[in-house]
């Protein structure tokens, strides 16, 4: 029953996050998206295809829109960039709940709570709703502070702790 809960948490983030973002005509505030997208678009040529404070971002955009074409998809890499960051925004809120629950130890009520007013808050929804690297960032950075305080240290989780802190910088500082 928790799966399937856990499962209906991580699907329906993600399907409003994917859902508004469609839907955005006004993009103003998003000229880094854009600017984001044309890295991936122009590889490695780009300036700023290594930026030192996403150093791994462009490229890893890179190789999902490139997996993305090889399936057969013929657009452009903004709309990926999306997707990658509604699927973010709801991984986010998954272990944002997980560590509210089992870290904090707040009942599932509580913890549903919590997560709601995170994931409507303007600015966690603007960027789940934008081809932005802030909450690809953030989800590393959640995952890695729930395998760092994991009460059982064995060194798996340590390792995972620090495996995912790593990610979190090199896509975001």
């Amino acid at each position: 029953m928790k799966r399937l809960f856990y499962i209906l948490l991580f699907a329906s983030a993600f399907l409003f996050y994917w859902g508004t973002a469609r839907f955005i005509e006004n993009r103003t505030e998003a000229e880094d998206a854009f600017e984001y997208a044309m890295m991936v678009e122009q590889g490695a040529g780009h300036i700023w295809f290594y930026h030192p404070h996403h150093l791994l971002y462009a490229s890893s955009m890179k190789c999902v829109y490139s997996t993305f074409q090889s399936l057969g998809y013929s657009g452009r890499p903004f709309d990926v960039m999306m997707l990658v960051s509604a699927l973010s925004a709801a991984g986010s809120l998954f272990f944002f709940f997980l560590f509210c629950y089992r870290r904090f130890s707040l009942r599932p009520v509580s913890s549903l709570i919590a997560t709601g007013f995170l994931g409507v808050s303007y600015g966690f929804w603007r960027y789940a709703a934008e081809a932005e690297v802030v909450l690809l960032g953030a989800f590393f950075g959640l995952v890695s502070l729930y395998f760092g305080t994991d009460p059982d240290t064995k060194k798996r989780k340590v390792a995972l702790g620090i495996l995912f802190s790593v990610l979190a910088v090199l896509l975001h500082v």
